[in-house]
């Protein structure tokens, strides 16, 4: 218990601040939330911390608290905490501004709120430390530098898009035959039986996280509404982005220190 104190009280926070928005009057609480009609600059980043329905309130609190200890848990045994954590703190303010931003301008509805585009961040961003964790040790047979590797991950994450226009079962389908095919190539290929037992909480937590995933599209709320409108979008938003930041941010740390060295190099020259 002790190794996990700080996500403990992170949890704990969270659970408390959601809980007392929740309970706020709706006088207040039509402060927070994204409303067109009585627009705030702060809606676009305080709507997503507001809930109206209990049963909304408890079920994105529950994911958010599995999901969170999911990826605390991966990012603590690869070592990447700070990291993780840096990561999760971008997504808290970059999440509900993007999908607060592409709502107001775009999505012809009223109000929003609900923290479930940051749960779905969750997903994303445990995804990513996922294949990090996943490449410890004697192996690295995930690289994410490499094109085919870069195309397979972002061909396997468009897919889940395609519950936006087919049926979600169908698409879970696909999702799971395109894990199913990662993990012979990428598993079963490079790694004995008793590999695999003797790293089996690696590839336990693994296999969770890609059971979640592709379970994504059938667990996601997208619905059309009376104007022809997709309602939940900003699911597919929060887990494209939960994933993408840290890809994109470390990506540009790589191409940093890279023309830091080339630099030196041509000083030393």
């Amino acid at each position: 218990m002790k190794r996990y104190k700080f996500e403990f009280l992170v949890i704990v926070f969270f659970t408390s601040l959601l809980f007392l928005t929740f309970l706020l009057p709706d006088h207040y609480q039509k402060i927070l939330v994204l409303d067109k009609a009585a627009f705030g600059f702060w809606q676009i980043l305080l709507h997503s911390y507001v809930h109206e329905e209990i049963n909304h309130f408890l079920s994105n609190l529950i994911i958010f608290i599995i999901l969170f200890l999911l990826g605390a848990i991966i990012a603590k045994n690869s070592s990447k905490e700070k990291e993780f954590y840096k990561y999760f703190a971008i997504l808290l303010v970059l999440v509900p501004i993007f999908t607060g931003t592409v709502f107001y301008l775009w999505v012809p509805l009223q109000t929003m709120r609900g923290i479930s585009d940051i749960v779905c961040s969750l997903l994303g961003l445990t995804l990513y430390f996922s294949l990090i964790y996943f490449n410890q040790g004697s192996k690295i047979i995930v690289d994410l530098r490499s094109i085919k590797t870069t195309i397979f991950i972002f061909v396997f994450l468009l897919t889940i898009f395609l519950a936006v226009f087919v049926e979600p079962f169908i698409v879970a389908g696909i999702c799971a035959f395109e894990a199913g095919l990662f993990l012979i190539l990428k598993v079963f290929k490079n790694y004995s039986l008793s590999q695999i037992v003797s790293e089996r909480k690696k590839f336990v937590l693994l296999f969770i996280v890609l059971v979640l995933v592709c379970c994504f599209p059938v667990l996601v709320q997208v619905k059309f509404t009376s104007s022809g409108w997709l309602d939940g979008l900003s699911h597919f938003y929060g887990f494209y982005l939960g994933f993408t930041t840290p890809f994109f941010l470390q990506q540009l740390s790589l191409l940093k220190n890279n023309w830091g060295d080339s630099i030196g190099k041509k000083k030393k020259i």
